[in-house]
């Protein structure tokens, strides 16, 4: 793996191409251009902020426009990455096929741009925790855990990256994987406390919350929210099993990746 690390690393500048490439043909010829990144997820933040005040979702306590739109954000990073990352090689296969590269840069770049994506939906969600802070006076304190933010971010990047690669190389070979791909996401946004809050589970039941925070993205929602609304101390133990779960998932799928992505020229 430190080979192929280093190998990528000669070959940075593709990757910052590539990236640029990709975030230049999204938005070219939109009329709101980057502002795109912000409308899906705060319009889905909109719907589910109708349907709480028909029935409230959970929301500890917080509005839910920020509550809501702080998931949201990150599920669209994730999903998003994630379909756009697990087609760029078929998507790319001209390019796989005439020259050599690492192919890991293809997945890669798709997802970098997606977290640029994120990154200006996170200053949307910034400018409403300060609105609702100083205009409206809702109580959101702020403490030095907001700098534990990267580290979030950096964890649900690797996440990203473990499971783009693995389906990306499994894509080429078994095409079904686009067709299950928005059923997969569709099912696992219910099932990670993106929508409504991860205590309203633990209410229901403390083993059956313990079940549901092995899955990765429980703990890294859960954890975003309580640094940046809460002002606390994210739970590092069952943050922790997300860092383990992220890494194996990471790590394995690299090296399938490897193992495979010189067959992907003849596949394509």
């Amino acid at each position: 793996m430190f080979t192929a690390f280093n190998e990528l690393w000669k070959f940075r500048e593709l990757l910052w191409n590539l990236t640029l490439r990709e975030f230049t043909v999204r938005y070219r010829q939109t009329f709101l251009g980057a502002a795109w990144a912000v409308m899906q997820p705060l319009s889905l933040t909109l719907v589910f902020m109708f349907i709480s005040y028909l029935r409230p979702l959970p929301s500890d306590g917080k509005p839910y426009l920020i509550f809501g739109y702080g998931g949201m954000m990150q599920w669209t990073f994730f999903s998003t990455s994630l379909t756009m990352a697990i087609p760029s090689l078929l998507s790319n296969s001209g390019l796989v096929k005439k020259i050599y590269f690492p192919r890991e840069v293809l997945p890669i770049s798709t997802i970098l741009v997606t977290l640029i994506d994120f990154c200006i939906s996170f200053v949307v969600l910034v400018a409403l925790i300060l609105y609702y802070k100083y205009h409206v006076g809702i109580a959101i304190p702020f403490s030095g855990w907001v700098l534990f933010v990267p580290v979030i971010i950096a964890l649900q990047v690797v996440l990203t990256l473990g499971i783009g690669f693995f389906f990306s190389a499994v894509n080429v070979t078994y095409r079904d994987v686009r067709y299950a791909l928005p059923l997969v996401l569709q099912l696992w946004m219910f099932a990670s406390p993106v929508i409504y809050s991860a205590n309203a589970v633990r209410q229901k039941s403390e083993l059956l919350y313990k079940i549901y925070m092995l899955n990765p993205m429980a703990p890294i929602v859960t954890s975003y929210r309580t640094v940046l609304l809460d002002g606390r101390a994210p739970d590092f133990g069952y943050l922790g099993i997300a860092v383990a779960v992220s890494l194996a998932i990471f790590v394995a799928a690299y090296i399938y990746f490897k193992h495979v992505d010189a067959r992907f020229a003849d596949i394509l």
